[in-house]
């Protein structure tokens, strides 16, 4: 005679991802301009279910830490700020057969008047939720749709060298630089010797990007932008150099062995994936970044999934 056995609780947390539903975006960011999902949203569509279940989540708040990351501003410019990170440990709990199941979520603290903690919770229980139970959180139809000229002309657009990956003519949307950007280009210029001119003319050049500053869109300014950066820090650490004005010319020292290209920065890889313009791009890139992650700090790898998570939330149809 068969008997009934107990369920896992494994086995009840797939039973309520099975029955979960898609979640529309009703929540809307003003000053991005984006849709999102609510934490509220999310809670409505598993509560009751992981009640039937006798189920029940706990979650206690770990650690708080400071970290360094780049951001890019409404404007498109490329900023460097510091951020807070709140680490969560939720915990299922079965009421049943007392089995218990952690998982570990993550939210960014922003400084707004003292809320920045409790928004920082919710929004780690949001994403503990919409992973955890693999939530589609659907596309509005109307908001997706396009005319079928321009999809052609977007899928025939031709691809600027991507040099190094950050900027590929097919991505820009063609939005004007900003003032900030064009002051920011003219003035690091005039820092720059003669031979970091001609180097950065080069490479404006060789991606098709227009010569004049003020005919340069976002995301034409923001690449420049950054290559002078790196082209100022990579002389600076060499501390190659002209000869200084009204002094003796240096020695040339022999050539150096050449060395494989340094992997890039954290700020690199973050940067470079909210450059990009669709979800596909962003899974292309996720995917050529495998292994990269067994490279970092369990810090650095929460960064890295924060930025993910929240560049391909603002690239859903939904959200354009």
């Amino acid at each position: 005679m068969a008997t009934d056995t107990p369920q896992t609780l494994v086995k009840k947390l797939a039973q309520i991802l099975a029955t979960v539903d898609k979640i529309e975006k009703k929540g809307y960011n003003d000053h991005f301009n984006y849709k999102f999902v609510r934490e509220a949203d999310l809670v409505e569509a598993v509560r009751s279910k992981l009640a039937a279940q006798n189920i029940m989540i706990t979650s206690s708040v770990d650690k708080t830490e400071v970290v360094d990351m780049t951001k890019v501003t409404k404007q498109g410019e490329v900023v460097q700020n510091r951020v807070g990170l709140l680490y969560v440990t939720y915990t299922f709990r079965d009421g049943e057969s007392g089995e218990t199941i952690q998982v570990q979520g993550i939210g960014e603290i922003e400084q707004d008047g003292g809320k920045g903690i409790y928004k920082a919770i919710t929004g780690a229980m949001k994403y503990m939720l919409m992973k955890n139970f693999l939530i589609d959180t659907g596309d509005d139809p109307e908001m997706e749709k396009k005319p079928k000229g321009e999809a052609k002309q977007q899928s025939a657009a031709p691809s600027a060298p991507r040099n190094n990956g950050v900027y590929n003519a097919a991505w820009d949307k063609g939005y004007p630089a900003t003032l900030s950007q064009k002051n920011s280009i003219s003035a690091r210029l005039q820092e720059l010797t003669p031979d970091q001119k001609e180097s950065i003319r080069k490479i404006v050049e060789a991606n098709g990007i227009p010569q004049e500053v003020g005919q340069l869109t976002k995301l034409q300014a923001s690449f420049i932008i950054d290559k002078i950066v790196l082209l100022k820090n990579a002389a600076n650490a060499s501390g190659a150099s002209n000869a200084k004005p009204g002094g003796t010319p240096s020695q040339t020292p022999p050539p150096a062995p050449q060395r494989p290209a340094p992997a890039p920065t954290l700020a690199d890889v973050i940067q470079n994936m909210r450059n990009l313009p669709t979800l596909a791009e962003l899974e292309k890139y996720r995917q050529s970044l495998d292994g990269y992650g067994n490279t970092l700090s369990n810090r650095d790898r929460a960064q890295l999934t924060l930025a993910y998570e929240e560049t391909k939330e603002a690239l859903s149809p939904a959200a354009q």
